[in-house]
């Protein structure tokens, strides 16, 4: 590597620097507005109302609201049944925490298996 290439920020010339802090600031606000626009974008498309009719009612029997939003929701929800992924995904999103042996359990909708060791001596210090 070559450590000539690699100047500090603050070695350099005071005008240089104020140059590359204003472009990093200017990048900045860039991304900033472009995440703000994204998230815009895609509140709208959440709220958006549905119009497959089946859907529509599907989701209105429930008590969902009937857009773009309460069905992806739904249909995380139908495939969390089958995805452990899925299934913590919505736990987290809902505030909660799911142990590994809970997921199992209600993914395959079986108890988990729990397998009792007496104490058998190994842990106790060696005298």
């Amino acid at each position: 590597m070559n450590d000539k290439n690699l100047v500090g920020i603050h070695t350099r010339e005071p005008t240089e620097f104020k140059a590359l802090s204003a472009k990093g600031g200017k990048n900045s606000g860039k991304a900033r507005r472009r995440k703000r626009d994204l998230k815009k974008l895609l509140e709208q498309v959440l709220s958006a109302k549905i119009t497959d009719e089946a859907a529509r009612e599907e989701l209105q029997a429930l008590g969902i609201d009937d857009t773009q939003g309460g069905l992806m929701l739904l249909k995380a929800v139908h495939e969390a049944g089958e995805n452990p992924a899925m299934l913590r995904t919505i736990v987290e999103l809902a505030g909660h925490t799911l142990t590994r042996q809970e997921v199992k359990q209600t993914v395959k909708g079986e108890p988990a298996v729990h397998i009792y060791l007496p104490d058998n001596g190994r842990d106790s210090k060696h005298e």
